[in-house]
């Protein structure tokens, strides 16, 4: 039981690890553009934005907050 219970606390931590979740991600660079936002780096932001639109294109509120980041420049 408890090498089971430690074997799928194991693979539930790889998975996490392994999902991707840094900034060279399109759910990163969106979350990146949103702190630049936050500071009025509208420049950084866009940047950011134009990657995680690279990486996920299929993503509408990418190119949402794309548009309000030109309207701010």
């Amino acid at each position: 039981m408890k090498k089971a219970l430690l074997f799928n606390g194991l693979a539930f931590i790889m998975i996490i690890a392994l999902s991707g979740c840094g900034k060279n991600t399109a759910g990163g660079y969106y979350k990146e553009s949103k702190k630049l936002l936050a500071e009025s780096n509208y420049e950084g932001a866009a940047e950011c934005l134009l990657e995680a639109i690279a990486k996920k294109p299929s993503r509408a509120d990418y190119y949402i907050d794309y548009g309000m980041v030109l309207i701010a420049l």
